[in-house]
Parts: structure tokens; sequence; C-alpha cells
């Protein structure tokens, strides 16, 4: 994992139920073999978080598909037990709840990109 330290206006518990949630999905797309990349960075009043996996990526027509409950790709389910299919649907609640989103984006090179946004934690006077 790489960048600054952002600190977003969130419920820990939820936002660590979204990263581990993620990064998770990552492990399980990119393989024993595979890796994934996590960046973190500010972005206008945003903590924007970034991960990429080395797997075999997620289709154009199933990008906003993935975040409907029970739906997991055939893919997702090769060679482990996997999930029920609801975690992603409720990691992008939580993210919205939260004033902000998480969306699977075109990746950059081979396997699958997902972005979190959440509101950054208001910054007092002074304090850089």
């Amino acid at each position: 994992m790489s960048g600054p330290e952002v600190i977003a206006r969130a419920d820990a518990a939820k936002v660590s139920s979204i990263l581990r949630n993620v990064i998770d999905n990552a492990m399980r797309a990119a393989g024993s073999q595979g890796k994934v990349h996590v960046v973190v960075r500010e972005q206008d009043q945003y903590a924007i978080a970034e991960f990429w996996d080395s797997g075999p990526g997620v289709p154009p027509s199933e990008r906003e598909r993935i975040f409907e409950r029970l739906v997991r790709l055939d893919h997702g389910r090769a060679g482990d037990a996997g999930g029920s299919g609801l975690g992603l649907a409720i990691a992008r609640g939580y993210a919205r709840a939260h004033g902000g989103d998480l969306s699977c984006e075109e990746p950059r090179g081979i396997g699958a990109m997902f972005r979190l946004i959440l509101p950054l934690e208001p910054r007092q006077a002074g304090v850089h």
C-alpha cells in the first residue's frame, strides 16, 4: 500500500469492512501468484483508495452488476468456495452511506481496478 496519510470522515468499522472486502476479493481473483496494489490519495475534498489486482479482470458489461446482491462472476467461483455474493453490494452501500462511492473502473493494464471515494475529515484551522 502506498500514498500519504488520508483521514476520511467515516465510521472506522464500516471502512475496515469495505477495505477487507475489496482486498479479499482482489486477492482471491489474483490467485496465489498474483499481486494486489492499493494506492491512497486526496483529490478535492475526498479520500480516494484505488485497488488493482493481476487477476482475470471484470468485463465492462459486468462492472455495475457485480454490486448487485448475490452476484458472483463465474471466474470468481473457480478454485475456491468463495463468498455469498453480498460483499461488494454491502461495501458499496457503506461507502454511499458515508457520502462516497465504490466503483469498478477500467483497469490500467491487466486485472481489475476498484475505486473507493470517501469525504475527507475537515481539517482544523492551522493544522496541515
